[in-house]
């Protein structure tokens, strides 16, 4: 299950840096900045480093918020965003499950 959500943390930084990519760094240092989180968290949850899932939990939480905020201010498609919400949502809830599961 640790590997699926690495998986899902690499797939999140994907998206992330595939707005930055598609519509350019200007205006995007948020996504380009959780593109990067993302990786790191991923790579920590395949070297199941303590309390991992607890900082996945929370800036998924937190990236998921500030999106959820700032979603109509976002001056092109957002297809990807909401993309990115659905997966912050599968994110949050495997490891919750993880968390409980101990």
């Amino acid at each position: 299950m640790m590997t699926l959500l690495a998986a899902l943390l690499a797939l999140n930084a994907l998206l992330h840096a595939l707005i930055v990519g598609r519509f350019g760094l200007s205006g995007n240092l948020p996504p380009a900045a959780f593109a990067a989180i993302y990786a790191l968290l991923a790579l920590a949850v395949m070297l199941a480093w303590p309390l991992a899932l607890w900082a996945v939990l929370a800036l998924t939480a937190a990236g998921a918020a500030g999106l959820a905020a700032n979603l109509r201010r976002i001056a092109h498609d957002t297809t990807i965003e909401r993309a990115i919400l659905a997966l912050d949502a599968v994110i949050a809830l495997v490891t919750l499950w993880l968390l409980a599961a101990g």
